[in-house]
């Protein structure tokens, strides 16, 4: 199912169908058919041939799955961290960035993508220095409990889902000030996945109240940078952390 015409016959007169892969759905929308990956239209096929590439700074195994199999024109992957395309089967001489909103027209051509590799290299050295300076300072007891003299827009939550508010470019700004926010490490913490040891040791400590898995704090040094790098790399569309 990877043409317009294949997905509409799969719909028939449905307006929506799950795939029977997880979280994934083929709908149909104004002058197309998206397949939905959660909540993202990682595909969409019109009628007139255009195909349009969206991942939500999703930059996952899953993501580019699904877009390699609901088109065949190009070939998504990772490498060096970011999202990558070209017309073969991985990495090679032809391959570019992948930019949310690449679109193929109906004769193969591919247009709407951005090649600026290195200024988004620069920027992910500068977080991956915050994340481990950010770490530091918890691990030295700087960083105290969330409360309401926070950073305001990192302390709010989509009402819908309880999540924080997307903001690439207010975390960078973070980035740019090395402000250590509590709600950005309590913001990270939530939404990238960890043990329960380690968000207990984290918690904690920012508390003022050191419990026995604090006694491994060193050790949990290296996993909160990780944490907070993988968090502001995604948050900020910069690819995938390694």
């Amino acid at each position: 199912m990877n043409t317009f015409a294949k997905l509409d016959a799969w719909l028939g007169n449905k307006t929506s169908r799950p795939t029977g892969q997880r979280g994934t759905r083929v709908r149909r929308i104004e002058g197309g058919i998206a397949v939905q990956y959660h909540n993202t239209d990682v595909v969409t096929h019109y009628a007139d041939g255009t195909i349009v590439l969206n991942t939500d700074k999703y930059n996952t195994p899953t993501t580019r799955s699904r877009i390699n199999q609901y088109q065949s024109v190009i070939h998504t992957f990772s490498h060096k961290g970011l999202m990558r395309w070209s017309h073969g089967g991985g990495y090679n001489a032809e391959a570019r960035l992948f930019t949310d909103g690449l679109t193929i027209k109906a004769d193969g051509t591919v247009c709407g993508y951005v090649d600026n590799e290195a200024e988004l290299q620069a920027e992910r050295k500068k977080v991956r220095v915050f994340a481990d300076q950010f770490a530091k300072a918890w691990s030295e007891g700087n960083v105290g409990a969330v409360s309401n003299g926070d950073c305001f827009f990192c302390l709010m939550c989509d009402v819908a889902t309880g999540k924080p508010m997307p903001g690439g470019d207010h975390l960078m700004s973070h980035i740019e000030e090395s402000y250590f926010v509590p709600s950005l490490l309590r913001n990270a913490m939530m939404e990238v996945p960890t043990s329960a040891a380690h968000k207990s040791a984290v918690f904690s400590t920012m508390a003022g109240q050191p419990n026995s898995w604090c006694a491994m704090r060193d050790g949990w040094v290296k996993d909160t940078a990780k944490v907070l790098r993988r968090y502001i790399t995604r948050q900020a569309g910069l690819g995938e952390a390694r």
